[in-house]
């Protein structure tokens, strides 16, 4: 009888064990570097890091956007509960407690250990998904017309350059380090498939190499299409500091060149029906598109998405020409539609649904 009650015993405790193991998460699941931008009373959010290594410590980074302040930096160990609730030790209560959501994202929890109740409770999760992050990021964004966009990690960093708002540098370190400085003229450097950018102004310098080189994100392992080398140093430094990390143009930068309309729809162009022949000149700088259906000169707006461009509504002159069949067909075509493009032996496809419009790139 003692026997049984034993061997009972042993089970139960043989299966509580398994039961907590199985609830923890497994460590390889968990450790990343995640991000986030949580809610702030008095600025537009605090930009947040929490790097999570496989020995058990962290290093987190943040600061608050639109403040002129250094980043809070800390460091320590970690520990997951059986209730999948990570916990950073030896930190005060209320920026200490994520709850390990099914999909590896974390939320932070109250001072209680219990969510937050707030309008903004969607805001205080952590991903280290590259696409929801760069969501976050570039949140408040979207109406300003960036050219290229690149970000490393460990620091984590970003890089915005925009034609008409310039160069916008910001890393998340001990020492934070922030520039903006004007676009200045390129440099083709010798030897490499690439363009540099270097900014020397009285805030400091930043020196910016974009080649063009496929690039895998060590956050995520996304294939972008650029390296991205920068090298800066503020004023108040000894010494420049340089970071590494992927990029790739809001629209990409080959489309950003003079193309003469091939086909339309199936229908092969030989030579234009007025004094040009059919083309477009697409200029990303300026998010513009000009253009002559070979009687008339037309202009408009384009705008981008991943693999995706948008033209706006086409304005024209109004000269008459013996025939227009192929200019109006091929401004119809082309106003106010959204087409995926794709490149290959130097030519351009545009297609939807309605169109397929194949253009040679000019010499």
């Amino acid at each position: 009888m003692n026997l049984d009650v034993h061997r009972f015993t042993f089970l139960l405790i043989l299966l509580m064990c398994m039961g907590c193991r199985h609830s923890t998460p497994r460590l390889e699941f968990i450790t990343g570097v995640y991000h986030g931008i949580l809610p702030c009373a008095d600025c537009p959010g605090i930009q947040y890091q929490l790097n999570l290594k496989k020995d058990r410590t962290y290093h987190e980074s943040s600061f608050y956007l639109d403040r002129d302040m250094t980043a809070i930096v800390d460091s320590g160990n970690y520990h997951i509960t059986t209730d999948s609730v990570l916990i950073l030790d030896n930190k005060s209560p209320g920026f200490n407690q994520f709850k390990i959501l099914p999909d590896s994202d974390l939320l932070l929890l109250d001072i209680g250990g219990g969510n937050i109740e707030s309008g903004f409770s969607d805001q205080y999760i952590l991903s280290n998904n590259f696409e929801t992050v760069r969501s976050a990021i570039y949140q408040n964004t979207s109406d300003v017309r960036f050219k290229f966009k690149a970000m490393g990690n460990e620091p984590f960093w970003t890089l915005d350059i925009d034609s008409h708002a310039g160069m916008h540098f910001k890393s998340l370190t001990s020492q934070q380090i922030e520039l903006n400085t004007p676009v200045p003229d390129p440099i083709n450097p010798q030897d490499i498939p690439g363009i540099a950018y270097r900014a020397d102004t009285e805030e400091g310098m930043l020196h910016v190499l974009i080649v063009r080189d496929t690039c895998q994100d060590s956050m995520s392992g996304e294939v972008l299409p650029y390296r991205v080398h920068i090298s800066t140093k503020m004023r108040t430094m000894n010494e420049p500091v340089d970071f590494v990390g992927c990029g790739g143009y809001l629209g990409d930068y080959r489309l950003n060149d003079i193309w003469m309309l091939e086909t339309i729809d199936g229908e092969k162009v030989m030579n234009g029906q007025g004094s040009e022949h059919p083309l477009i000149e697409l200029h990303l700088k300026d998010n513009k598109i000009i253009g002559t259906g070979g009687c008339n000169r037309f202009t408009g707006a384009i705008t981008f998405h991943k693999d995706e461009i948008t033209i706006g509504l086409l304005a024209a002159t109004r000269m008459a020409c013996p025939e227009m069949s192929l200019e109006n067909a091929f401004l119809a075509a082309l106003s106010d539609n959204t087409f995926r493009y794709n490149f290959g032996n130097n030519k351009l496809t545009l297609s939807n649904t309605s169109h397929q419009l194949i253009f040679r790139k000019t010499d």
